[in-house]
């Protein structure tokens, strides 16, 4: 029987190490699932655009006005309908929200969720597809799509919603057209909002 021992040891040792690699390589899956690809577009169509903190890949033909507020950029290319609007609040700003969560892991999936809620109350007929947590490029997102027909628009819009958070800020990036230029529109939107980096 003490012969057995080591046999045992090294049974059960295997057992562990195995256990503690297969829970690793669930994680690791997870990880993997959550990751969002790029979508395939022509990137000879965009330019680096370089702002105050961020950086973004954005369509040639977008003109922008000058960023000011929280906004840090508002990009328009209206022969098309294809608007991007980047947005910065502080953490700060939310201080005096009840509502707002006092956990740092919560903050953002409540921000994304409120904001997608503000805007569908804003608009009429509204639809929409159920917001989903990506990972881009490692970093935690929120993203939605939403569609409604706005007060005083005669056209139905489509809006595709992207959120990050920094250390200090939570980001909202929208890009949004008329519904009948969405399908067209919704890689290039995409891939925008997936090219966003903090400095």
């Amino acid at each position: 029987m003490p012969a057995l021992r080591p046999f045992y040891f090294f049974l059960i040792l295997t057992i562990g190490l195995t256990a503690c690699s297969a829970g690793k390589s669930e994680a690791e899956a997870n990880q993997d699932d959550k990751a969002e690809q790029l979508p395939k577009v022509d990137a000879s169509k965009f330019r680096k655009f370089q702002g105050e903190g961020f950086t973004i890949q954005l369509l040639k033909e977008m003109s922008w006005n000058r960023a000011s507020g929280m906004t840090l950029l508002d990009a328009d290319h209206l022969s098309k309908q294809y608007h991007v609007t980047i947005q910065s609040y502080p953490i700060s700003y939310f201080k005096n929200d009840s509502q707002f969560p006092k956990d740092s892991k919560k903050q953002l999936k409540w921000f994304a969720t409120a904001e997608g809620n503000a805007l569908k109350g804003k608009l009429l007929n509204v639809k929409f597809e159920e917001m989903t947590e990506t990972l881009v490029n490692k970093r935690k997102c929120f993203k939605q799509t939403i569609h409604g027909k706005a007060y005083g628009f005669p056209l139905r819009k489509t809006f595709f919603l992207r959120y990050y958070e920094t250390d200090n800020s939570l980001i909202k990036i929208s890009a949004w057209t008329t519904s009948e230029h969405a399908e067209g529109y919704e890689k290039l939107a995409q891939y925008m909002g997936m090219t966003f980096k903090a400095k």
